[in-house]
């Protein structure tokens, strides 16, 4: 989400570079000893990523690499080193260099939208919290300041758009000095962006990719932002919080930087118009929460 959140608030829209395909083939083909390697781009890619799929000696690789800035060539090499460390085995995930770009590749995977229930996702989270403690913290490059700073610009540019309430307003205001009292100053790992799409089945193992908006965050984090989509609604009630070991007044206050965030996001590209709840309903629903 905050890799999302500075390219649509750059003034200056980043632009793709362009790739030989059949030069990158031959890299693989080099690296690999592979006989017979073939690469097509696959569109659209992610905020900031370019992505390709490899069909290699008959088998489909999936390739990322990123956009030419530094904000990009930085989450995709925090991105390999997690996958190395989660999926090195599983996915043979690996990355190398070509035409002085970093290109991560690991089998194809078939992602899907597909409705995971709450418990799974507190399980999936607990299990890689473990695995990233091997991590360099130096590597991860979005924390909790930068979520500040997204959730308050975020919040400042939907109040004058006169997207909120007077009343949510108001207790939007206080959030920002409240979530101070909370903070026991614990910081993890998380992936910063965790939502169904990015959970996907794999030979029998549940995995969790798309890692390039990894933060330094509460340990809390991951579990706040999944809840915070709108199919997750269903969970919500006066209990949840309390029912996953979160400090109610901490939870909301981080759920609603996120959904700040979010809205601001569909704000800019006026997908917010054609969204079920207006912005204002949605953090309402935190409140009322």
């Amino acid at each position: 989400m905050l890799s999302k959140f500075y390219y649509e608030s750059s003034n200056e829209r980043k632009q793709a570079d362009t790739l030989d395909v059949s030069a990158l083939a031959n890299r693989i083909k080099d690296i690999y000893l592979f006989k017979s390697v073939t690469v097509e781009r696959i569109f659209p890619g992610g905020t900031l990523g370019i992505f390709f799929k490899a069909t290699v000696d008959g088998r489909q690789f999936f390739i990322k690499t990123c956009a030419a800035d530094e904000m990009s060539r930085h989450n995709l090499h925090k991105e390999a080193e997690i996958m190395k460390v989660l999926y090195g085995d599983t996915l043979n995930a690996n990355y190398f260099v070509h035409c002085n770009k970093e290109f991560i590749i690991m089998d194809f995977v078939d992602t899907k939208n597909t409705a995971y229930e709450m418990d799974l996702v507190s399980e999936l989270i607990r299990n890689y919290n473990l695995k990233l403690t091997d991590i360099a913290p130096d590597i991860i490059n979005y924390n909790l300041e930068d979520l500040h700073h997204a959730a308050s610009y975020s919040f400042d540019v939907l109040s004058n758009a006169n997207l909120l309430s007077a009343e949510v307003g108001l207790w939007c205001e206080r959030i920002f000095e409240e979530i101070k009292e909370y903070d026991d100053g614990t910081r993890i790992i998380c992936h910063g962006d965790l939502s169904n799409v990015n959970i996907t089945d794999w030979n029998g193992d549940v995995l969790v990719l798309d890692w390039e908006d990894a933060m330094m965050a509460y340990p809390q984090y991951d579990i706040l932002y999944w809840l915070t989509f709108y199919s997750q609604r269903k969970y919500y009630s006066c209990h949840l919080l309390n029912d996953i070991g979160v400090e109610v007044s901490f939870g909301k206050n981080v759920m609603a930087m996120i959904l700040l965030i979010k809205c601001y996001l569909s704000y800019r590209n006026k997908s917010f118009l054609n969204n079920k709840l207006s912005i204002n309903d949605r953090i309402n629903e935190i409140i009322c929460m």
